[in-house]
């Protein structure tokens, strides 16, 4: 929004500091997301909660594609482990 200014608007200080990217991006996310990023995030800056909250994205992606309907062959596998460990015995 900056860059649509005219030019002869100062710009100083206009900019967003990564302090506050962080505090809108903590205040955005759902309370599950925002826990598990101030818990798992390598550090207090931006970036780090950010990539925080993407690893929970991914991971509930993750989880929610192995409990779906398309899981059955996951369980499948499990089963099967299971099996080879009875005959095993």
């Amino acid at each position: 929004m900056i860059e649509t200014l005219p030019a002869t608007v100062s710009r100083v200080g206009l900019e967003v500091q990564t302090s506050d990217l962080t505090i809108m991006l903590l205040r955005s996310l759902p309370h599950d997301v925002r826990s598990y990023s101030t818990l798992h995030a390598a550090g207090d800056a931006y970036t780090d909660f950010r990539t925080a909250a993407l690893r929970f994205e991914t991971q509930q992606r993750m989880f929610a594609e192995l409990s779906g309907p398309s899981s059955s062959g996951a369980r499948g596998v499990h089963a099967l482990e299971g099996a080879e460990t009875a005959e095993e015995w």
